[in-house]
This record gives C-alpha cells, sequence and structure tokens, in this order.
C-alpha cells in the first residue's frame, strides 16, 4: 500500500506540473487540506488519498480504489465581475478537461498510471466556497 500511495503522489505531482497547477496537495481529510491550503493561491489540484478495496477469490483478487480529486483556485478576497468569476471557472473547467485528455491518452496506449481509470465512473461537480474558501471543480472517479 505504501507503494501505493508514493505512485499516486508521484503521478499526481507530475500531472499538476504538466497542466500548469501552481500547487497539488495531498491529503486524507478535510481538515488536513484546509491546513495545507491556507496560503496558497493560483490553481491548485488536491488530491485526496483513494479508498481501496480488494475483492473476489484469495488465489484470484482484483483491486478497486474510489478516488476524489479537487481542480480549484482562490478566489479573490475582492469581489470579481461576473465575467472575471467566469473566466476563472472556465480556466479551471479548462484543466480538469486536459486532465481527463491525459488519461484517456494513457488508457488508449495501454501504459501509464491512468491506464486503469474507469471513464465511465467520472462524476464532476462545481464546488464553490470548499476548503476554506476555494472555488472550483470536483471529481470523483474509480480505478
Amino acid at each position: 500500500m505504501l507503494n501505493l500511495i508514493q505512485n499516486i503522489k508521484s503521478n499526481f505531482a507530475t500531472v499538476g506540473e504538466q497542466l500548469g497547477f501552481n500547487h497539488v496537495i495531498f491529503a486524507i481529510e478535510e481538515t488536513t487540506a484546509i491546513h495545507r491550503l491556507r496560503d496558497k493561491d493560483g490553481n491548485i489540484l488536491l488530491v485526496a488519498y483513494p479508498s481501496y478495496q480488494r475483492t473476489g477469490k484469495d488465489d484470484n483478487p482484483s483491486y478497486r480504489m474510489a478516488m476524489a480529486v479537487w481542480f480549484i483556485y482562490k478566489a479573490k478576497k475582492t469581489l470579481r465581475t461576473d465575467s472575471e468569476e467566469d473566466d476563472a471557472m472556465n480556466d479551471i473547467l479548462k484543466k480538469t478537461e486536459d486532465f481527463i485528455a491525459l488519461v484517456e491518452t494513457q488508457k488508449e496506449m495501454g501504459c501509464g498510471f491512468f491506464a486503469d481509470f474507469d471513464l465511465s465512473s467520472i462524476e464532476l461537480t462545481p464546488c464553490y466556497s470548499t476548503h476554506g474558501g476555494f472555488q472550483g471543480w470536483l471529481m470523483e472517479f474509480n480505478m
């Protein structure tokens, strides 16, 4: 399991850099996430450690991870126009779509950390004032 966590951190850190996120944060619970986010700004990839399920028989087990990832940004303290808010949400949504495209590429190639990603399991939900004032998109999925 330790190798799995290291792989998750390494792969999401690489993806965050490729997609132009200012920070990639890992947390297991909301209070930890809020603490780690408190002095961050810009576009942030927040990754929750996965739930992990082993099924099947002892001699032929299968594994499934359920993950939640937030593609978020810190809302400015000053009031924004509707246009500025739309631009910020569209920018973070574009990064979310770029992540999905990266996953699709790895699935098509049959290699990479995200090759086992279940695209049909993606659920994307807008987030407002999450984790201490961040906005963006929550993506939940299975691997």
